[in-house]
């Protein structure tokens, strides 16, 4: 590849730190030679401080579990989009 990769964005913030992992065993300097972004914001990206994209997790749950709950008991449900706050919370990954 004559074109090296200067970033990585990994769907979840556990594949983000298995990848750092990984090129550090082969010498990859992070965020020097590529950087990482993570997604979620779990406690892993804060432990191994991984630049991720905060998503409101808790807040999701609860709006799909009431929902879901009307759907069960046969009320309305308002099918129109939601929109919930991300941010990008940058650490030393990037």
């Amino acid at each position: 590849m004559s074109d090296k990769p200067t970033a990585l964005f990994a769907g979840s913030d556990q594949v983000a730190a298995g990848f750092i992992l990984e090129a550090r065993r082969h010498g990859i300097r992070i965020p020097e030679d590529i950087a990482v972004v993570g997604f979620d914001d779990q406690p892993i990206a804060e432990l191994m401080d991984i630049t991720t994209v905060y998503q409101p997790i808790r807040e999701m749950g609860e709006h799909a579990s009431e929902m879901l709950f009307r759907l069960i008991e046969g009320l309305p449900v308002d099918q129109s989009a939601v929109e919930m706050p991300h941010r990008l919370v940058v650490r030393s990954t990037t």
